[in-house]
Order: structure tokens, then C-alpha cells, then sequence
């Protein structure tokens, strides 16, 4: 079922199917119109990623050459969705833009997909000081499950990903860490090629050269996530939709 509020979430949950939440991954499609915000949330659209890994009008990606930060358009966007219910994710963001963003917001915003710098030196990844405004401004940041983002080798397993989650938990507490696993099997691959564009053929292989977790190949090895972190000592009512 579709998504356009929390309570579809646990209507989802109740009924047992799978919620969809419409969103984006980068703010190109307003197409610099900012009125283009109201019609994307009359059709379901309730996330909107400012950046993916370029710049554009709203401001850096974490591959652009030099990260400008928000632009003034982009404050305007920040300021509109905040004023229409969506979420403002930051996920591919660059540092400065993710920090003028989370600044901008007057309400929570979101990595639904990002790591720590600390586990692995890749530009896709945040500093700790970014994960600790998020949660300072009552945000959630999804931990990633592909190899590059979770260790510095570049090789990893589902123990790694435990250990990112912990580490998160370490540094922000439990209500700010969630599971943004990043799976991408069903995605075509003319899809996958155009996502990829302008990555260079270096970046390419570092940082996309290996998806494959040991032991979370797939969304299918779920349980083992549930399995491993309630080895590690995490209760249901850790995870379990609250508040």
C-alpha cells in the first residue's frame, strides 16, 4: 500500500503487506519551480533527497569539486517542504550542504542512507559531527549495507554491518538509527547505468566495484540483521515503532 502518513506505516504493518513511500533521489525534477513541490506531494511523493552526487540548483552532491552548501533556492525548497510534511533527506549531500541543510530545516531531516567516515574514507560517507546535528535536530540516519561504505578495505560481512549500526547507536542513541540498507536487485540496468553517470571510472571501481555483503546478500537474509542484533543484546522495543 502507499505511504502519505505515519499511520499508514502501522496500517502497513497491521495488515502485513509492504508500505511504499514515494520519493526522490534529487531535486532536479522541480526543474528550478518551486510551486512543482505541491503537485509531487499531491501524488504521494513524501521524501525528496536535495542532492544526488552532482551539484545542482538546491545545492552539492558529496562529488561535486567543491561543496557551495544550500543555495538560496535550496533554503526556499528546505523551507517548503518542511511547510508541506516531506522529508528532507541528505543522504548523498556534501558536508556543507548536509550542515546548511540541517540548519535550514525546522524539523527533523534525514540520512536514509549514509554511513560514518570513520568505518571507511568514502566520499558518500559522513563525519560524526554531521550524524550528531541530526540527532540534535531529532533526525534518523539509515545505516548502508555495501562494502566500500562500511569498511576501508573494501570487503565486508554482515558482522561489519552490525558493527555500523553500533557504532551509530554509540554515537547517537537508538531513535536515531535505523536500517538504510541501499538494495538495489530489482533496479534495471539501464537504470543503474544512468544513476552512475559521471562517476569516475577510478570511483567506479572503488566504491562500486563490490555490493555483495557475506551473509546480507539479499533482502532475503533479513533475519539474520534481527538474529545479530539481538545477539548483540538489542530488545524488540529497540526497533519497534513507538512514540
Amino acid at each position: 500500500m502507499q505511504v502519505r502518513a505515519v499511520e499508514d506505516i502501522h496500517e502497513a504493518k497491521a495488515r502485513g503487506c509492504a508500505g511504499m513511500i514515494f520519493g526522490f533521489q534529487d531535486t532536479n525534477a522541480l526543474n528550478g519551480n518551486l510551486r512543482m513541490l505541491d503537485v509531487y506531494h499531491a501524488l504521494g511523493v513524501r521524501i525528496i533527497q536535495l542532492t544526488y552526487n552532482d551539484e545542482n540548483a538546491v545545492g552539492c552532491g558529496c562529488m561535486a569539486p567543491v561543496d557551495k552548501g544550500l543555495t538560496p533556492f535550496g533554503r526556499e525548497v528546505v523551507a517548503e517542504m518542511n511547510r508541506l510534511g516531506m522529508l528532507v533527506d541528505l543522504s548523498h549531500c556534501g558536508t556543507k550542504t548536509t550542515k546548511d541543510a540541517i540548519e535550514a530545516s525546522k524539523g527533523p531531516v534525514a540520512f536514509t542512507h549514509a554511513n560514518p567516515l570513520a568505518l571507511a574514507k568514502s566520499p558518500r560517507n559522513k563525519p560524526d559531527e554531521a550524524f550528531k546535528a541530526l540527532a540534535d535536530k531529532g533526525g534518523v540516519a539509515g545505516a548502508v549495507r555495501l562494502p566500500a561504505w562500511l569498511t576501508h578495505h573494501g570487503r565486508a560481512s554482515l558482522e561489519d554491518y552490525l558493527k555500523a549500526i553500533d557504532y551509530l547507536v554509540e554515537l547517537m542513541g537508538i531513535d536515531h538509527v535505523g536500517l538504510g540498507t541501499d538494495f538495489m536487485e530489482e533496479i534495471p540496468a539501464e537504470i543503474m547505468v544512468a544513476s552512475l553517470k559521471g562517476i569516475s571510472e577510478e570511483n567506479l571501481v572503488k566504491f562500486y566495484g563490490s555490493t555483495l555483503v557475506e551473509g546480507f546478500e539479499s533482502v532475503a537474509e533479513f533475519p539474520r540483521v534481527t538474529e545479530g542484533l539481538l545477539s548483540r543484546g538489542y530488545r524488540p522495543i529497540d526497533y519497534a515503532p513507538h512514540g
